[in-house]
């Protein structure tokens, strides 16, 4: 074999080894591409998700504030009720125990 000759094959394989990197380099992008498409969809996805979790828990406590609000408004009129009474009931005694008082006096 001579130099030419030689010279040619070292282009040719040098060529085809430049070809076949080129060629796996296109696939990693490829392969690259394609696992970055899925994982941006499953991100999308579990965006989604958590955006509706998050939607039906706002309503669940929108739901129990309500809920508590009310509850504490019936308490709090309760609560007023049982002082007036209480107040009724003092009254009652403080006019029992000032009569009581006078009866003694006098």
């Amino acid at each position: 074999m001579s130099g030419v000759e030689v010279e040619y094959l070292l282009k040719s394989q040098e060529s085809h080894l430049r070809s076949m990197v080129e060629n796996i380099e296109k696939q990693q992008v490829e392969r690259l591409k394609i696992h970055d498409d899925k994982f941006e969809y499953e991100v999308k996805k579990l965006c989604d998700v958590a955006k509706e979790r998050h939607e039906i828990l706002v309503e669940q406590v929108k739901a129990i504030k309500e809920s508590l609000d009310l509850k504490m408004t019936n308490l709090k009129a309760e609560i007023a009720k049982e002082v007036e009474k209480l107040e009724k009931v003092i009254m009652f005694f403080m006019a029992k125990l000032i009569l009581l008082l006078m009866q003694l006096s006098s």
